[in-house]
């Protein structure tokens, strides 16, 4: 695994948590209305109920996998912030910091750190080559 992969793991996992909240928050909503179905007699349709309480159970599941997944994330970012802050340069540092924890785009690292947008790339790519991999990286 390069440096610029183990830097990025944050930034997949976080994406990837975000569009799993998106899902769940549209079954939530798939759920909203829909209620407990009784027949002419006034006796609950035992079916529906059923499968709205499976649906329930399952958007649950959902969001216990989503709470793992964010367990992940904090414990990655902690892990990248401790490597990103054994460099020695404070301009590399703030660049991946920005790019990989922050998730900036290389514009506004640029205007944020007030330099030019060349030479936040060449800062980047020198970080990259003094970044230390932990020995025991868990990739995913």
């Amino acid at each position: 695994m390069t440096a610029k992969e183990y830097l990025q793991q944050a930034f997949y996992i976080d994406r990837k948590i975000n569009l799993n909240l998106q899902k769940v928050e549209e079954m939530k909503r798939a759920l909203y209305g829909k209620a407990v179905s009784y027949t002419n007699n006034g006796i609950k349709n035992a079916t529906k109920a059923n499968n709205m309480e499976c649906v329930v159970m399952r958007v649950l599941e959902y969001e216990e996998q989503i709470n793992s997944e964010i367990d992940k994330l904090v414990d990655l970012r902690i892990q990248i912030e401790a490597v990103i802050s054994k460099l020695t340069n404070e301009q590399q540092k703030e660049v991946l910091t920005r790019r990989y924890l922050l998730y900036q785009k290389w514009e506004q690292i640029a205007v944020e750190m007030g330099i030019t947008f060349q030479w936040a790339h060449i800062l980047h790519k020198r970080a990259l080559k003094n970044i230390r991999i932990p020995a025991t990286v868990d990739c995913n």
